[in-house]
This record gives C-alpha cells, structure tokens and sequence, in this order.
C-alpha cells in the first residue's frame, strides 16, 4: 500500500464523521431559530449538506486520480560514441560524439518512425534517382574516411616513430571529412523538413519547392566529392617528403664513434615482425634475425674486453681502442636494425588496405630497402671485422 493509499482512506473516514457531526450541528442551530418553519429547516439543512458532501467528493476524486496515475518511467541517458571529434595530436585519432551518431542499441527503434523512414526512402529512390546516387557516394565517403580513423587509432600505439607523418595524414583527411559531414547534416534535415511539410501541408507545392533545392545538392555533392582529389594531392606532397626522408636514412652512414642509435622497443618490434611474417617478406625477416645473432656476439665480445679492461688497467692503452670499436660496432648493428625496421614499418602504413594511404608507393618503399639492404649490413659488419681483427692491426702498428 502507498502513501496515496492511506490518505485516501483516512480522508474517507474524515468526510464521513464530518459530515455527522455536520448535520448535528446544523439541527441544533436552526432549532434555535424560532422563526424558521420545521420543513424550512431541513431544506437548509439538505441544501448546505449537499454543497458540502459534493466538494468533498469533488477532492476525494482528485485524490484518487492521484492514487491511480502511474509513476513517470525513468529516463536513462544513453551515451554515444563520439565519431566526430577533433584527431588528438598524440595519437592520429579522431576520438572518436558527434554530429553522426549511431543510435544506441537500448533505444529500440518506433515501428511508425521506420515505416514512415522506409516510406520517405522509397520516396526519394523514385522520384529523385541522380540525387539519391550522389547522396549514397557522400555517405560512402564518409564511411571510408571513418574506417580511416578507426584503423589508424587501432596500430597508432606500435607505430610511435610515424607519429608525426600519420597525424598528417589524419589532419588533411579529418578536414575534408568535416565538410563533407557538414554538408550531409544539411541535406539531412532538409529532407526531414520536407518530409514533414509533404505529409502535412500542400503536397503538390512541397514537392515542386524540394525538387529545386534536390538538384542544388546534387551539385553541390558532386563539387565536394570532386575536391577530394584536391586532398589527394596534398597527401601526396607529405607521402613524397616522407619517402624522401626514409631514403636519406637508408643512405646514411654507421654512426660514429660515441653516437648512440636509436632503437625499437621489444614490444614495437615484435609487432613489426609479425607484420613481416604475414606479408612472408623472407629477406627482411632473415636478416633482421641474423642482425640480431649477430648483436647477441658482438655484446658478448665487448662485455668481455670490458670485463678485462676492469681486471688489467695497465692495459688500457691496448685494450681501450678495441673496447671503442665493440662499442661502435654494436652501435651499427642496431643502427642497421633500426632503419629496417622504421622502413618496414612506413611500407605497413602505406600499404595497410583498411587505411588506404598509399599502396604502390609502400611497395616502392620495399624495393628501395632491399636494393640498400647489403650495403647497410655491409658497412656494420666492416666495423665488427675490425674489432675481431683489432689484435692483429696493433701487432702490424706496432712492427712498422
């Protein structure tokens, strides 16, 4: 039992008593009266009993209607997922709210609103083909620059050392998406608009009005979807700089005595690898692996001279320059690693097919490595043969 309960019926019992106490009241009153006539006093009585019984019964109706309404539902927001916002520098990505949200799966969709969607669908398809056309290849778009987005957030995180290019790339792209969805708004609640005057107002004049305007998007689509090759040509200005760039790595010399090469985390590695190993690139993965013995020895060399350096000090004249040859020729080795690695990395971005960039010029990009692959490996393994062969061009120094 509710609140609403109990009041009711402690209101019920309220009028009740009330009333018999009223009529008592009312009879000892009008008795006193001399002047009014017995039949005069019990029309009073009736009278003033009627007015008072039909209020109470006026506001216990208002009680109950109370008691009966039942209570307002609870509204859950719901949350969407924000396909539209702004790509965060730090990791290419739209982050993904938005002027496009997909409806939640707890809103379950009105049987009239889809039937009247359905119906205002069939209606366009009809009467409006070409606009129809053009406005399926916006949405098209859209969608692929959306798939754009997700791919590029989903590897962003093992591909820390393309930060800067892919946030680029994201940036050109996330531009022209925003005015394609501009624009998609725009022709969207046109259509909603029309829809709703078409139902309800003057049919005939609705449609003419409409038609005007459908022929305006259409060529308003066409113009936008025909600057996307203006997108184009700036993402290839960044694709041909970048590619530059990989090129002046992949020439460059072993570091020097004393520079430090960058390398890739265990992590970053092990996805690039697997990469390799599912485009079954044989040549890198081999070498990248024999690069990796071969790191694993030249580690175990200088721990030693280091280890015997420590125990004859006295020696250090001998020992140190071959201690620093190790040390260079370590560098190398992951120098060479790192660049094939970084370039692999590039051709997986150019050519990954849900992102779209830029296959051909990813499988350019491989050529170029495997063309400048032995003489990578070449150069750090001439640096490696001296730190083995330290020994002998001392003795050969020392006998001139």
């Amino acid at each position: 039992m509710q609140l609403i309960d109990i009041i009711l019926i402690l209101y019920i019992l309220l009028v009740v008593v009330g009333l018999v106490l009223l009529w008592q009241k009312l009879s000892d009153l009008l008795f006193t009266i001399p002047s009014i006539q017995p039949e005069q006093r019990i029309l009073i009585i009736v009278a003033i009993y009627a007015i008072i019984t039909f209020a109470a019964f006026y506001v216990g109706l208002k009680i109950n209607a109370k008691r009966e309404t039942p209570l307002p539902t609870p509204t859950i927001p719901v949350t969407t997922p924000n396909k539209e916002q702004t790509p965060v520098p730090n990791n290419t990505t739209p982050t993904t709210s938005s002027t496009e949200n997909a409806v939640p799966t707890l809103i379950q969709t009105d049987p009239e609103t889809a039937n009247s969607n359905g119906e205002l669908q069939n209606f366009l398809a009809l009467n409006y083909f070409d606009f129809e056309q053009q406005r399926s290849a916006l949405q098209q778009t859209i969608q692929r620059l959306d798939q754009f987005f997700k791919r590029a957030d989903q590897i962003a995180a093992n591909t820390p050392t393309h930060r800067r290019f892919m946030q680029q790339i994201a940036l050109n792209r996330w531009n022209f998406r925003q005015q394609l969805v501009a624009l998609k708004q725009e022709i969207d609640q046109e259509i909603q608009a029309f829809w709703i005057f078409y139902r309800s107002g003057a049919s005939e004049y609705t449609q003419q009005a409409f038609t005007k305007k459908a022929q305006l998007f259409t060529e308003e689509i066409q113009t936008l979807l025909g600057q996307e090759s203006d997108t184009r040509t700036k993402e290839n200005k960044l694709i041909k700089s970048y590619i530059t760039y990989l090129t002046k790595i992949l020439n460059r010399p072993p570091p020097k005595p004393g520079q430090i090469s960058p390398q890739y985390s265990a992590t970053n590695r092990q996805f690039v690898m697997q990469w390799l190993q599912a485009q079954r690139q044989v040549i890198l993965l081999q070498n990248l692996t024999a690069l990796e013995e071969s790191k694993a020895r030249i580690e175990t060399s200088h721990y030693e001279f280091q280890r015997f350096l420590n125990q004859y000090p006295n020696m250090a004249s001998r020992l140190q320059n071959t201690l620093t040859l190790w040390q260079q020729a370590l560098q190398a080795n992951l120098y060479v690693q790192y660049r094939l690695l970084h370039c692999a990395e590039a051709e997986l971005l150019l050519t990954d097919t849900e992102m779209n960039i830029a296959p051909e010029t990813g499988q350019t990009l491989n050529s170029l490595l495997i063309d400048n692959l032995p003489k990578m490996i070449n150069d750090a393994a001439d640096i490696r043969l001296q730190a083995e062969r330290s020994y002998s061009n001392e003795r050969n120094k020392n006998t001139h």
